[in-house]
């Protein structure tokens, strides 16, 4: 059995679905060929057939920036090039798989709320194997994108970024375990559905050392309990007195209760 590098994941989900992930993880590393469709892997990414692919590609469709990926499908389509995705059809926009649309969609309303012009320095919180700095590259001209993860999750996005030579020195990975890294002087923090698998000390030391230090914040978090609504404030109630947040964005998915989270300094 493959020998893991975490002791503990400080996740609030089951312990068998964060093991039998993070063991893909490392087990797929060496060969990337068909990592979206292992078993193991899909514990935690790469879920939802077509009623998912649906629901975000009609949240597209009604979008206001909805022309910015309806004009570059080949800029998102980079995301479904490599690790052999399920993907599914559709008559205007051919074969897409599930979550890039759902990286497409959360792109744009970050595109929407926050000036990219301001943003060089990218953090993203359980960022997965990388695909959003692998589609944001083509949006946002930025100089440094950092991935904090599971050190095994680590290992596979090194791989993947590493199949995309224009992201070559500007893509890092951070042990989430240790954070040893400056993120002073982040300009957008991006956690998509990380924050509320995390256990509450483990999500109020996300505000505490990275979202309170970021010009902009963009999180997307699960609020199905009364619990994860009393992390979400918890966290809230560290920011600094010259943030302001905007957390009224309720998104009824077809398999989750979301709520979007808009966060940026009072001056920005």
């Amino acid at each position: 059995m493959t020998k893991l590098i975490s002791k503990d994941f400080g996740w609030g989900i089951k312990k068998e679905n964060a093991t039998a992930y993070a063991t893909a993880c490392l087990e797929l590393s060496d060969d990337i060929t068909d990592f979206r469709k292992d078993s193991g892997y899909r514990k935690i990414l790469e879920g939802g057939g077509l009623d998912v692919f649906n629901y975000f590609l009609n949240a597209i469709r009604q979008h206001d920036l909805s022309e910015m990926f309806f004009g570059n499908l080949e800029y998102f389509r980079e995301n479904d090039k490599y690790g052999n995705p399920d993907l599914y059809s559709d008559s205007e926009i051919g074969k897409f798989s599930p979550t890039t649309l759902k990286y497409a969609l959360n792109i744009l309303n970050i595109l929407e709320a926050f000036d990219k012009d301001k943003i060089n320095k990218i953090v993203e919180i359980g960022g997965g194997y990388g695909g959003i700095a692998v589609i944001l590259q083509k949006f946002i001209d930025f100089d440094e994108y950092v991935l904090v993860d599971l050190p095994e999750c680590n290992l596979l996005t090194d791989k993947y970024i590493s199949m995309f030579p224009s992201l070559k020195g500007k893509v890092k990975t951070v042990n989430c375990h240790e954070l040893d890294y400056d993120f002073s002087n982040t300009d957008l923090t991006i956690a998509i559905n990380s924050l509320s698998e995390c256990n509450r000390d483990v999500q109020l030391g996300y505000f505490r050392d990275i979202i309170s230090k970021s010009r902009y914040s963009y999180i997307v978090r699960n609020i199905d309990k009364q619990s994860c609504l009393d992390d979400h404030q918890q966290g809230l109630d560290l920011l600094p007195d010259n943030f302001l947040y905007d957390d009224t964005n309720r998104v009824e998915e077809t398999y989750s209760s979301n709520r979007i989270v808009y966060i940026k300094r009072e001056d920005d």
